[in-house]
Parts: C-alpha cells; structure tokens; sequence
C-alpha cells in the first residue's frame, strides 16, 4: 500500500493559502491547422487541487533559472508530464496564467503524487 502524503501536507499548508485550484491540459498529440501547420492538441481541462508555491531565490540559482521569468512549484496528485517524456509538456492554467511544465518528478510510486516545476508561458 502506497501512503499518500500530500493530502496530510495539503491540510498543513493550507492555512497559508497555498492550496489552489488548477486546469490541467494534458497534451494530446498535434493537429493539422489550414496552413498545414502542427498545432499542439490537449484534452479537455481537468480541475485539481494542486499546493502552488513560489520557487526559492536559492533554486533560481541552483537551477540557473532566468530571475526575469515566473516560475511556480506545485505539488499534484495527478501525473503532470513535463518536455522529457512528450513532444509537448502538459499545460496549467492557475491565477488567469497559462504555464507549461518544465521538469517533473513522479513520487506517485513511493507517495503519491507529483512534483513539478512550472513557467509561465506567454
């Protein structure tokens, strides 16, 4: 039995108001525009409770992040696929933003849910 840990950090966190809802645009393939271009194809949203947090000045750093762009962590209990696995990464819309997810690490198998790195996308 897997033991879920999110959920018991959810209800932690969520009095600082982390816990947010997201759309989850899972990709789906690519079509074909008129022009015979491919245009990146998704499924219908999905609504999920996600923990949204701001990504630390030390991470920027770590990672060599641009200080210049928006980048959130969330923490989901649904599988969010990132460039590594797919031609095209899932998508998140959160706050009015659209973001794509950049990295990704499934801790699904030991507890539960997923961690993924996400930028905001224009």
């Amino acid at each position: 039995m897997v033991l879920n840990l999110l959920p018991i950090a959810m209800k932690a966190t969520n009095i600082l108001g982390c816990n947010k809802k997201i759309l989850y645009y899972q990709y789906n393939g690519t079509t074909t525009d008129s022009m015979g271009r491919d245009i990146p194809d998704y499924l219908d949203p999905i609504t999920l409770w996600a923990s949204v947090q701001a990504v630390s000045n030390k991470t920027y750093q770590e990672l060599g992040l641009d200080l210049n762009k928006n980048y959130k962590t969330i923490w989901a209990e649904h599988p969010l696929f990132s460039i590594a696995e797919r031609k095209q990464p899932d998508k998140i819309l959160y706050d009015n933003l659209t973001f794509q997810i950049v990295e990704n690490r499934k801790w699904s198998e030991t507890n539960g849910y997923t961690r993924a790195l996400i930028i905001q996308i224009k």
